[in-house]
């Protein structure tokens, strides 16, 4: 990827509050790699994370990421995708989302919002971060010891209200502010995408296999976009 990312994107942990600032993410997996049989990296969100419009599911980006982990020399990885169709965080919470987490004991969570739901279910603010709120709540309870990233979604052609009044970005934005506030480590998809794209004269539709979902080309991008945050984002000593 070209230096756009590194001197416009990656904006790790804005939150004002004070923290201690450890080792870079690939750091982190990569000593963990040289000292255990397996290093396990758990996913959970929506269809976007499942991968959902990808041509074959290995194009999703969980799997890039893994792919581009190996690049890197980290080959010992188990990836656990917990991606589920039209599911929010209400609905990864009944699915037992964490008792499964619990038991695979991951090194890394990456946790996609899955927000686009929420706007599409027409979920009401309040709800939409209370259940939020209560998935990572019980992931940093249950996992202490596991690291934890917050992604928002990605882009999508919709630019209407849905029907209790909110747009998509409403959605995006009271998100990562809650995300943000409480502490946890968070990368915005949706505005890395855009502005690669934006700078790039690029279109949207160029990356997307329908209105919502990215094709192979959208799940690429989101993949070194999120590798690029592990190479140059520390671990935060998360806040709650």
């Amino acid at each position: 990827m070209k230096d756009f990312f590194n001197h416009e994107y990656v904006r790790a942990n804005q939150v004002e509050k004070k923290r201690h600032h450890s080792k870079y993410y690939l750091e982190y997996l990569f000593d963990l790699s040289q000292r255990k049989d397996k290093v396990v990296i758990a996913v959970i969100g929506s269809s976007v994370t499942k991968g959902s419009g990808a041509s074959i599911l290995e194009n999703n980006w969980p799997t890039q990421l893994l792919y581009a982990l190996h690049r890197e020399g980290i080959r010992n990885i188990k990836l656990i995708n917990l991606g589920f169709s039209r599911f929010k965080a209400q609905d990864l919470l009944a699915k037992g989302v964490i008792t499964e987490l619990s038991k695979q004991q991951p090194d890394l969570i990456i946790f996609e919002t899955s927000v686009i739901n929420n706007y599409r279910q027409a979920t009401t603010m309040e709800h939409t971060i209370k259940y939020i709120d209560i998935l990572l709540n019980k992931i940093t309870k249950e996992l202490p010891d596991a690291k934890l990233i917050v992604i928002s979604p990605n882009p999508i052609l919709s630019m209407k209200k849905n029907k209790i009044g909110f747009y998509y970005q409403d959605y995006l934005e009271q998100s990562e502010k809650y995300v943000r506030e409480k502490g946890y480590d968070y990368l915005n998809i949706y505005e890395g995408m855009n502005e690669y794209i934006d700078n790039e004269n690029g279109s949207l539709t160029e990356y997307l296999a329908d209105e919502i979902h990215p094709n192979d080309r959208g799940y690429k991008l989101w993949s070194e976009l999120l590798m690029d945050y592990m190479k140059n984002g520390k671990i935060s000593e998360n806040i709650w």
